[in-house]
């Protein structure tokens, strides 16, 4: 999906849900729509180190309610998060 298309569908998903498409959560959906596989937070604090950890993290539950992104839950310390089809 083209990057323009990607965030035409983050815009129209969060603003179903009442939620805004800030910069932080567009930051996270380009991290996301870069990766080769679903990201943890820590990775994507590694990746982008202007972000903050509580931000990011709350930032992705609004992706997540929005249906931007899925949370995948592993068997490690940490969910793993990836772009919605």
């Amino acid at each position: 999906m083209a990057a323009t298309d990607l965030h035409e569908v983050a815009t129209a998903r969060l603003g179903g849900a009442e939620q805004r498409y800030t910069r932080v959560r567009r930051a996270i959906v380009d991290l996301l729509a870069e990766a080769d596989a679903p990201l943890s937070l820590p990775q994507l604090l590694e990746r982008d180190r202007s972000l903050a950890q509580s931000s990011a993290y709350r930032n992705l539950v609004g992706l997540e309610r929005a249906g931007v992104v899925h949370r995948i839950v592993t068997a490690d310390d940490f969910a793993r998060y990836e772009l919605a089809e």
